[in-house]
């Protein structure tokens, strides 16, 4: 009996993997790397965002990969908007 509980908890365990994201890509013109490294915290800091990987170029332009988990996209992509950010396809 303990066994087949055993097996159940770890075929659930192995079924549930890491949250599921989505990366969506940003860029922003004329940023400061001060300004840059601030945006990238407030993002951080958002509830539903798991990562943020910035570039900030020499010529001021900044890009964000935004990861974003599953269902959380609708509340977390207008924020990175309100930043001066422009989604990038």
């Amino acid at each position: 009996m303990r066994l087949a509980i055993c097996a159940a908890v770890l075929a659930f365990a192995a079924c549930s993997g890491p949250p599921r994201t989505t990366v969506v890509h940003y860029a922003k013109n004329e940023v400061t790397d001060v300004q840059a490294a601030q945006d990238k915290k407030a993002l951080r800091s958002m509830s539903g965002v798991s990562n943020v990987v910035l570039d900030h170029g020499r010529d001021g332009t900044a890009t964000m990969q935004v990861y974003i988990l599953d269902g959380n996209e609708a509340e977390v992509m207008p924020k990175v908007e309100d930043l001066g950010y422009v989604r990038v396809r």
